[in-house]
C-alpha cells in the first residue's frame, strides 16, 4: 500500500502534527530535574539509553508534558548491579532516591527535588544492541537516545496492551513530523511476536476515548483531535487487513 511507503501519513500525519504542536507548546522540553538526573547517570558504565516520551521531547518535539524519565539498558537481563550504580550516581550527587520497584527487568525510583518529583524507570532487554541511536548534549555530557523510529514501534506496541492517551498522542506527532506508519508497524511486530495491524486497529476502536482524554488531562479541542486521530488511524490500519 502506497500510502505507508514513503509519506508517512501525508496530510494527514502533517495536519494532526501541526495541530497538536500548536494546542500544547513548551518553551522548555525538559525540566531542570531531568536534565540533571540525565547527565548524572550518563555516567553509569555502561551508559544508559533514554527512550520514550521524555526520549521525544529531548529531541525537538513539544506536544505534552512528562514527569518521568525512561533508560534502557541492552543487552542486559539483570538491572541488580546496575540499579546500585544508578543509586550511588544519584546520592552521590546529593539526591535520595526512593525505590518502589526490584525486578531484574525493571527497576523504579523516585527523585525529588524543590517540589519537582520525577519517576525513574530502568529497563533491561535481553537482546543485542540493534536499537537505533542519536545524541542529546546537555552541557558536557552527551546522552544516548533511541531514535524517532524505534519510539514509533515501541508506542504502536504499547497500544496493544495500555490505554495511555499519552502513547497515542505521541503516534500522532510522529507520524506528522513525516515518519512512516508501514515501517513502524514492522518495528512494532519485532518488538510483539503477536502484534498487527488487524490486532492494533480492533484494540483502538474499543477505546472509550472520553474517558482516555480525561485520564490523559486534554482539553476539549485536544480531545476532540485525538478522537478524529484514533477513527482515521483504525481506518488506515484496516485497509492493510
Amino acid at each position: 500500500h502506497s500510502w505507508v511507503s514513503g509519506q508517512g501519513f501525508g496530510s494527514f500525519g502533517a495536519k494532526y502534527g501541526a495541530l497538536a504542536a500548536r494546542q500544547l507548546a513548551m518553551p522548555d522540553n525538559l525540566t531542570l530535574l531531568q536534565k540533571n538526573i540525565l547527565a548524572t547517570l550518563a555516567k553509569a558504565e555502561p551508559a544508559p539509553v533514554l527512550f520514550g516520551g521524555a526520549a521525544l521531547l529531548g529531541t525537538g518535539l513539544q506536544h505534552r508534558h512528562t514527569r518521568d524519565l525512561n533508560l534502557l539498558w541492552q543487552p542486559c537481563d539483570d538491572l541488580s548491579e546496575m540499579a546500585l550504580q544508578v543509586d550511588y550516581l544519584l546520592r552521590k550527587a546529593g539526591y535520595d532516591p526512593r525505590w518502589l520497584q526490584r525486578a531484574p527487568w525493571h527497576q523504579r525510583t523516585v527523585v525529588e527535588s524543590d517540589g519537582e518529583q520525577l519517576v525513574v524507570d530502568l529497563v533491561a532487554h535481553p537482546g543485542a544492541a540493534t536499537r537505533r541511536l542519536t545524541t542529546l548534549q546537555l552541557g558536557e555530557t552527551a546522552v544516548q537516545v533511541l531514535r524517532w523510529p524505534d519510539i514509533l514501534a515501541d508506542k504502536l506496541a504499547a497500544l496493544l496492551g495500555r490505554q495511555e492517551g499519552r502513547d497515542l498522542h505521541d503516534v500522532m506527532e510522529l507520524l506528522g513530523h513525516g515518519l512512516d506508519l508501514g515501517d513502524g508497524l514492522v518495528g512494532a511486530a519485532e518488538i510483539d511476536g503477536g502484534f498487527s495491524a488487524m490486532t492494533l486497529a480492533w484494540v483502538l476502536r474499543t477505546w472509550p476515548m472520553p474517558a482516555v482524554a480525561k485520564a490523559a488531562g486534554w482539553n476539549a479541542d485536544l480531545a476532540a483531535t485525538m478522537a478524529q486521530f484514533r477513527d482515521e488511524l483504525v481506518g488506515r490500519l484496516t485497509s492493510l487487513i
